[in-house]
């Protein structure tokens, strides 16, 4: 099974406390069947945070309406089945996945920087999610352009690839191919 070989890379996976798992949309509708892969249209972040001894789904989905809540639904249940599979079952009880109120996306294409955003945020203030997303979008409304520019010129400084301008830097009217 295919989380199987994700524990596998955790020394003590029973003491993991936070996990922080990508969730797309290519399952077929109404079904827990995965369609082919790389075929899905949107993103979305699940988070398992583990209290004592249970596990709390959070999804946060930055487009209502998607179905990326049932792929979620079925990632957290596929993660209890690993825990009695592994034998931690009886020590770690699975609360029912909730809902995180976070910003939507204003546009078709920033569902992979909202699951940036968010996984940043988590990793740096585990508490109030939605709070601290709101704000930062309320301070920063061009926080996905910004994030964009970021791993751009992260790419950049790690390449040896010489630098080309983004889509923005290019004079308007100008040609954008080649980008």
């Amino acid at each position: 099974d295919e989380l199987c070989d994700f524990v596998r890379g955790f020394n003590n996976f029973a003491k993991v406390r936070h996990i922080l798992i990508p969730v797309n949309d290519t399952m077929v509708a109404g079904t827990a069947q995965w369609q082919i892969p790389g075929h899905g249209m949107h993103w979305s972040l699940l988070y398992l945070r583990r209290n004592d001894h249970v596990w709390d789904p959070l999804h946060l989905e930055s487009v209502m309406g998607s179905w990326n809540r049932t792929a979620a639904q079925y990632v957290a249940h596929k993660f209890q089945k690993l825990w009695t599979t592994i034998g931690i079952s009886n020590e770690i009880t699975t609360t029912p996945i909730r809902k995180g109120n976070v910003p939507q996306q204003v546009n078709c294409s920033d569902c992979g920087l909202h699951v940036l955003i968010a996984a940043e945020q988590l990793v740096l203030h585990d508490d109030d999610i939605k709070g601290r997303l709101e704000a930062l979008f309320r301070s920063q409304p061009d926080a996905c352009s910004r994030l964009r520019r970021r791993i751009y010129d992260d790419l950049l400084s790690q390449s040896s690839i010489s630098r080309r301008p983004c889509v923005s830097e290019v004079p308007t009217g100008a040609a954008r191919s080649g980008y």
